[in-house]
């Protein structure tokens, strides 16, 4: 067991948080990327769903969870390209007295904000990043591997995506600078008739109504106001809805209705 100085812990814990931490990193020259079949892809982040989706040709061919900005530091929403692949990612002091200075070491907790059950020295050599340019701006908000993989599926950061290690080093070598970027905030999502919905984490107080309504239209499904309100009352109870549930529920409603009146 490692006895850790009050400097180290000091380091440690600032490691493991997001706050008081900027990143830097040395420039891939390379703009190449091993991707099968020489596929170009697409990366679309939803931030209420915590997952990254690569795309080639409108298929979502890999899903990552991430972590994202919190509330007072929101990840940017947008579209945009990687302008940068950073083979190495630095995590740095940004105030206080060791500004500027690589942060060394990372606490590993059991849970998010759990019991710290391990310290490690961050492996530098498999940190990756990835510079973003979201609405024509580079903000400094990047892609990047993070120790902590309990922060996963949190709202945590300072703006940055973050992903494990094993995921960002996947991602890394399947994209290129150019690849087009679309991050999201989209507390509802629908495939193939189910629904999924999505903690508002940044409290923007959505309209589900609308939401849907649009949903619906893009994909020329019939609806009634009925309709929407039970998809809404059941997403916002259960997180995920599937269509055909909610017609069924109806239509046996109508049945022992139209019995009831006889």
């Amino acid at each position: 067991m490692v006895t850790a100085t009050p400097l180290e812990d000091e380091v440690f814990e600032e490691a493991s948080e997001s706050d008081g931490e900027s990143v830097s990193g040395n420039v891939d020259s390379s703009s190449s990327a091993v991707s099968d079949e020489d596929k170009e892809y697409e990366i679309y982040v939803n931030i209420p769903s915590f997952t990254l989706k690569l795309i080639s040709g409108g298929v979502c061919e890999k899903k990552y969870k991430i972590r994202v900005g919190k509330l007072q530091t929101k990840t940017i929403t947008g579209i945009g390209s990687v302008t940068k692949k950073f083979t190495t990612s630095y995590f740095r002091y940004s105030s206080g007295p060791q500004k500027g200075e690589i942060i060394r070491y990372s606490n590993i907790r059991s849970s998010y904000n759990g019991k710290i059950i391990k310290r490690i020295k961050i492996p530098y050599d498999k940190i990756k990043g990835l510079e973003l340019e979201i609405n024509g701006v580079i903000t400094g908000q990047i892609i990047h591997a993070t120790t902590n993989p309990e922060t996963l599926g949190h709202a945590c950061s300072s703006g940055c995506v973050g992903m494990s290690i094993e995921d960002m080093l996947d991602l890394y070598a399947r994209v290129k600078p150019g690849t087009k970027v679309l991050i999201e905030y989209n507390p509802v999502e629908y495939d193939d008739g189910t629904f999924y919905f999505y903690n508002d984490i940044y409290k923007f107080n959505p309209d589900y109504s609308e939401i849907i309504q649009e949903i619906f239209n893009s994909y020329g499904i019939s609806y009634t106001d009925e309709f929407i309100d039970q998809i809404i009352k059941k997403g916002k109870k259960d997180k995920k809805v599937n269509m055909s549930d909610i017609y069924g529920q109806m239509k046996e409603k109508l049945a022992f209705e139209d019995i009831s009146v006889f």
